[in-house]
């Protein structure tokens, strides 16, 4: 819901919107790969691992998305 608020506020064009978008997605999918659970302690670290990696990423790129709109 705050990304959505996010994107009303802000003036964006295509580009920074797209780039957006991908942003969210590989955010959604390293929160799912790091809440997931398979029941090998071993798959699940790796996969935990993977997932929290994605997700730092992308919280830096829409950190970074939007210093670069401010200024």
């Amino acid at each position: 819901m705050s990304l959505i608020i996010f994107y009303k506020s802000t003036n964006l064009t295509m580009q920074e919107t797209i780039y957006f978008m991908v942003l969210v997605s590989v955010g959604s999918l390293g929160l799912f790969l790091a809440w997931k659970r398979t029941g090998n302690y071993d798959v699940d670290f790796f996969i935990k691992i993977i997932g929290w990696i994605m997700l730092g990423f992308s919280i830096y790129g829409i950190i970074d998305l939007t210093q670069w709109i401010t200024k």
